[in-house]
C-alpha cells in the first residue's frame, strides 16, 4: 500500500497562504471522503488546524521511498499520488495549483508515518510540547471514520500516532511545564505592557481557545474581561466562568474603545475586525495603545489595522518569537522524543509489511484448507467402517499435518517481511505456492 501525506504547515508556509487553504472542523470528514470517492485513494484522512492542512492517503501499490528534497513542483504528472493530492487541495479551496505546490511538503511510506507521529506528539508544533494538537488528530480520525474514508490503514496510522504522543508525554520531559498557543499569546501581551494588572481585555470568540486564553489572562492579573461572540449564549457562559461580562457581537466597535488587549480567535472565514471599525475606536482612546493578538486562521483582524497609530497587531506566526526562546531549553528532551518516534516508526513499518503479506498468506491457508477438506472427504468415503471417534482422529490428523506444513513457510515469510525483505520473500512465496 502506498502511504503518502501532502500538506502545508507553519514550518514553511506563512499565515497568508495557510488561511486560503484552511478547512473548518465540519468540512474535514466530507473532504476526506472526497479524496476516496474522486481521487482514487483507498483511504484518506484530512488533518486541519490553525497551523497546518495535511492530507494523508493510502493508494494501492508500492509506496517506495521519498526522494531527498522532493517537492510537488518536481512531480511527473497527475498520476502520481502526490500530484493527485495537490490538485485536490487546490480545487477544494479554489486556489491556483501553484499556490499549493509552491509551499507543500511530501512524505511517503515510513516518512509519512514519522511526520504524523511528530505532529501528534507536538514535536512539529508552533509551541513545542503543546497538547491541543493531540485532540485535533483524534478528531480528524473520528471525522474520517464517520465519513467512511478511514479504514484499516488510516485507523492503524492515526491510532498509533496517538499512542506515540502519549509515550512522548509520559516518558520525556516535554510534558513538563508545557505551554499552549493561548498562554504564549498572553506572554506576548505581558511583554508589550509589562504588568497586566488593571488592564482590560476583550475576547472575540467563545470557543476552547477563548477559555484557555481567559485562564491565563486572569492568572496574570487582568482586572476586566469582556467576551463577545456571534453566539450570545456561549459568550455568557464563558464570561460567567471567569467573572467577566458578555456583550453582543454587534457592539464590537464600541467595545474596542474601552479595552487594552484584544485576542481574537473566531472560526469566521473572513476578517471580523476591520480597519474602518478600529480607526474610530482609536480616536476615542486619545492615544492609549491597543494590542491585538490574532490567533485565528483565517485571520480575524484585517492586516491594514496594524498600520494605524497606537496599534500593535500580531498574528499566530508572530508567536514563533516566543516559542524560539523555549526550544533551546528543551533540546535534550526533543532528541529523546525523536528517538522514541523512530522506534515507533520501525514498529509501524514492520506491522505494515506484515499486513502487505496478508493476502498471500490468506490465499495459501485457504488453498490448503480446501485441499485438506477435499482429501479428507475422499479418504473417509473409502473407510466406511470407521467409528465416529476414529473419523474424528483422522480429521484431527489432517489438521495437524496441515498446520505443521504451514508453520515453517509462514514463520520464515513473516520474519523476512518484518526485517525488510518483503519484496523478494513475497515473490518467492507466491511463486513456490502458486498464490
Amino acid at each position: 500500500m502506498n502511504l503518502i501525506v501532502v500538506g502545508i504547515s507553519h514550518q514553511r508556509t506563512p499565515v497568508a497562504v495557510r488561511e486560503r487553504l484552511a478547512f473548518s472542523p465540519a468540512e474535514i470528514g466530507p473532504a476526506s471522503a472526497r479524496v476516496v470517492a474522486g481521487r482514487g485513494a483507498a483511504e484518506a484522512c484530512l488533518l486541519a488546524t490553525c497551523n497546518r492542512v495535511e492530507v494523508y492517503a493510502a493508494f494501492r501499490g508500492d509506496s517506495g521511498a521519498t526522494p531527498e528534497g522532493e517537492t510537488p513542483d518536481a512531480l511527473g504528472g497527475e498520476a502520481d499520488p502526490a500530484g493527485v493530492l495537490c490538485d485536490f487541495l487546490a480545487q477544494e479551496r479554489g486556489v491556483p495549483r501553484s499556490l499549493v505546490t509552491g509551499h507543500a511538503f511530501i512524505h511517503r511510506g515510513d516518512e509519512a508515518a514519522r511526520h504524523l507521529f511528530r505532529v501528534a506528539a507536538a514535536l512539529d508544533s508552533l509551541v513545542l510540547g503543546e497538547t491541543q494538537v493531540l485532540g485535533q488528530v483524534r478528531d480528524a480520525l473520528a471525522a474520517a471514520r464517520e465519513s467512511g474514508a478511514a479504514g484499516r490503514w488510516m485507523n492503524e496510522l492515526f491510532d498509533r500516532s496517538l499512542f506515540v504522543a502519549r509515550r512522548v508525554r509520559t516518558e520525556t520531559g516535554l510534558g513538563q511545564g508545557r505551554v499552549s498557543v493561548s498562554s504564549v499569546a498572553v506572554d506576548f501581551a505581558h511583554g508589550i505592557f509589562g504588568d497586566l494588572a488593571g488592564r482590560a481585555a476583550l475576547i472575540v470568540g467563545a470557543g476552547a481557545m477563548g477559555e484557555a486564553t481567559l485562564t491565563h489572562l486572569v492568572a496574570r492579573g487582568v482586572s476586566r474581561v469582556v467576551v463577545t461572540s456571534r453566539s450570545p449564549e456561549a459568550a455568557a457562559r464563558l464570561a460567567a466562568r471567569f467573572g467577566g461580562t458578555a456583550a453582543p457581537f454587534e457592539s464590537l466597535p464600541s467595545l474596542l474603545a474601552g479595552v487594552d488587549i484584544v485576542i481574537s480567535q473566531t472560526a469566521a472565514p473572513h476578517a471580523v475586525i476591520r480597519r474602518e471599525v478600529v480607526a474610530p475606536a482609536l480616536a476615542r482612546r486619545r492615544g492609549n495603545p491597543v494590542f491585538f493578538i490574532d490567533i485565528a486562521v483565517p485571520r480575524d483582524v484585517e492586516e491594514s489595522v496594524g498600520d494605524l497609530d497606537d496599534v500593535y497587531l500580531y498574528n499566530i506566526d508572530d508567536l514563533q518569537r516566543v516559542v524560539d526562546r523555549t526550544i533551546a531549553a528543551r533540546r535534550a528532551e526533543l532528541e529523546a522524543a525523536g528517538a522514541l518516534v523512530d522506534q515507533e516508526v520501525a514498529k509501524f513499518s514492520a506491522a505494515c509489511r506484515v499486513v502487505d503479506a496478508d493476502p498471500a498468506i490468506r490465499s495459501l491457508i485457504s488453498r490448503l484448507d480446501e485441499t485438506k477438506r477435499a482429501e479428507l472427504t475422499r479418504t473417509l468415503a473409502r473407510l466406511p467402517g470407521l467409528s465416529d471417534g476414529q473419523r474424528a482422529e483422522v480429521a484431527e490428523f489432517a489438521d495437524r499435518l496441515a498446520g505443521k506444513f504451514l508453520h515453517p513457510p509462514l514463520s520464515h515469510l513473516k520474519e523476512e517481511v518484518r526485517n525488510g525483505g518483503a519484496g523478494p520473500a513475497l515473490w518467492w512465496f507466491r511463486r513456490l505456492f502458486g498464490v
